[in-house]
């Protein structure tokens, strides 16, 4: 008996997982075309945003971005582990303001300098002597950059892509 309740749980979970991702899709979806995948500071990132919207959205802004995340292990409750996820930097510009979007297809060409600072900043972050402390007890941080492009629409509605990119 137990295990008919733990199976319907199961499938229940399933179909609730399936439901979002096809409400998700159901807006439409943002593609993020770059022509390279490693830079360097200073550089300049050209690429396409190519968006397909499936039903009539109002947007407050269409941004473009730079993001560096560091994900190490943390600490909860002084034993269980979980992920920890720091942002360590965040940059974007507007690509398009607040605009009425039919269904279609919409293509935006877009440039953004990668900042000559990068490298400046995250000397600090990632060799103070916690984490050289930490690290002999836990895993090593990985720090890995994002570009992103989000439409971001009322009623909490976002469009969003990101894709791995490696800044030297």
């Amino acid at each position: 008996m137990n295990f008919i309740y733990v199976l319907l749980l199961i499938a229940s979970a399933v179909i609730f997982v399936g439901l979002v991702y096809f409400f998700k899709w159901r807006k439409g979806y943002i593609t993020l075309l770059i022509y390279n995948h490693s830079f360097l500071t200073g550089e300049k990132i050209k690429g396409k945003i190519i968006m397909d919207i499936k039903k009539h959205l109002v947007s407050n802004k269409l941004v473009v971005g730079l993001k560096c995340e560091k994900t190490g292990e943390g600490y909860f409750k002084k034993r269980l582990k979980r992920e920890k996820k720091e942002i360590l930097f965040d940059f974007n510009q507007i690509v398009d303001k607040k605009k009425e979007y039919p269904v279609g297809k919409y293509s935006y060409s877009f440039s953004i300098v990668v900042p000559l600072n990068v490298s400046e900043g995250l000397e600090g972050v990632s060799s103070t002597l916690l984490d050289l402390a930490r690290g002999i007890t836990r895993k090593k941080s990985i720090i890995k950059w994002y570009l992103y492009a989000e439409l971001q629409c009322k009623k909490g509605i976002k469009l969003s892509k990101r894709v791995q990119i490696s800044i030297v």
